[in-house]
């Protein structure tokens, strides 16, 4: 495969942008194959030892053209000198050839993340199935009633709207040193860490990301409700944890990707976003990773176990940065007040002081009267308040569904 530095002088000798649709005759019967280097010495060769020739003749043809090159030091300087002894009909064909190369490469760039493509194409290796342990990050979106928005819209309309906002995240997410894994309809994995290590704050990027696009998706929806469109809300879940990375798959068909249980607990999150009414969640060990305290507003939500796991998890909801106010927030005090005041219900619901829980939970609701989790937990509070709890009571809250 020709380094970069030979490609590019290629494409500074005068490479055509794009490829080209009108050639003569002679040329359309040649092949568009990359010759091999081999057979430019080889023709060199025969060329020097038959000056009668009719290459010699293309060569002589060519030599104002040659003068005009620019002969670079170092690999790409080499590969110039050399293609000064080529044939200009040789030299066209390749410049075709590699606008093919790079067209393709665009092409396939496309169907799988930069930043695994630059890894495959300077691996210079074939692709075998493996994986590895990884520390990574773990992002799991979804658009809020995506069946009734797509059964509202005539198919372009739906289409159009659906890419700009898939466009827009993908954006966002890659922008913030994240990889786009995959689409599955209007749903977006993503992941931070893996297979570029970012470093202890990787969790910080992919927060910071899940806000950006919060705050993009935002404006798409005024955009699109002036539009006459439906509102668009989007649901969040992200998790630190270890998985296994890797190419995964068949001998025959393989793709970059993680396979873990904090995968799935990452879409268990996305999902949860519509039990709590909140727009993104986040887990334990995200909300105790580098920097992350330190930078966002995070409010305790509970503390719970999802199907299919035992272990319970704390749970937590992405608020905001705290260097700015966040939107429906009229001060930074109330903002604390929202986080911190909810912790302060927390602590007196799981020692089992269900009174001065219920006390603060009112004071609360005054503040918030629309907030779902602080009314969720009142309920909880008033029915062990009733119907008092035996003495092995944990305050674990189990969800049954998925």
């Amino acid at each position: 495969m020709l380094s970069m530095a030979k490609l590019e002088f290629l494409q500074r000798a005068g490479a055509p942008l794009d490829i080209p649709h009108h050639r003569k005759n002679s040329d359309r019967k040649s092949s568009t194959r990359f010759p091999s280097f081999r057979s430019f010495f080889s023709r060199n060769r025969s060329d020097r030892s038959h000056p009668g020739s009719s290459a010699s003749d293309d060569d002589s043809s060519g030599s104002e053209d040659e003068d005009d090159i620019d002969v670079e030091e170092g690999e790409s300087g080499r590969f110039s000198r050399m293609l000064m002894h080529v044939a200009p009909r040789e030299v066209v064909h390749m410049r075709e050839s590699f606008v093919y190369m790079v067209a393709g490469l665009k092409s396939f760039a496309r169907y799988m993340d930069p930043e695994i493509m630059r890894i495959v194409v300077q691996s210079k290796r074939q692709a075998q199935l493996g994986m590895g342990k990884a520390p990574v990050t773990i992002f799991f979106s979804d658009i809020a009633n995506f069946t009734t928005i797509a059964e509202s819209l005539d198919p372009e309309t739906f289409m159009s709207m659906l890419s700009d906002y898939l466009d827009e995240m993908s954006k966002i997410i890659m922008g913030k040193r994240g990889v786009v894994g995959e689409f599955i309809g209007d749903a977006i994995m993503a992941w931070w860490n893996a297979p570029i290590d970012l470093g202890p704050k990787h969790t910080e990027l992919a927060l910071a990301a899940a806000l950006d696009q919060q705050d993009r998706v935002s404006e798409l929806r005024e955009k699109w409700m002036n539009e006459g469109l439906p509102e668009v809300r989007v649901r969040m879940g992200l998790v630190r944890g270890t998985v296994l990375a890797g190419n995964i798959g068949s001998s025959q068909r393989m793709k970059y990707g993680l396979v873990g249980d904090s995968v799935n607990l990452a879409s268990r999150l996305e999902g949860l976003c519509k039990f709590y009414g909140v727009g993104i969640i986040i887990e334990e060990e995200a909300a105790s990773a580098p920097g992350v305290r330190e930078k966002f507003h995070l409010r305790l939500l509970d503390l719970v176990t999802v199907k299919g796991r035992h272990q319970a998890t704390e749970l937590f909801q992405l608020v905001g940065v705290q260097a700015s106010l966040p939107d429906s927030f009229e001060s930074l005090e109330e903002v604390q007040f929202f986080t911190d005041g909810f912790t302060q219900v927390h602590a007196l619901y799981r020692a089992r002081k269900f009174e001065a829980a219920r006390s603060l939970l009112f004071t609360y609701l005054e503040r918030f009267p629309q907030d779902a989790p602080s009314k969720m937990l009142l309920q909880r509070v008033e029915t062990l308040l009733q119907d008092p709890p035996p003495a092995d009571w944990t305050p674990v809250y189990m969800l049954t569904e998925k």
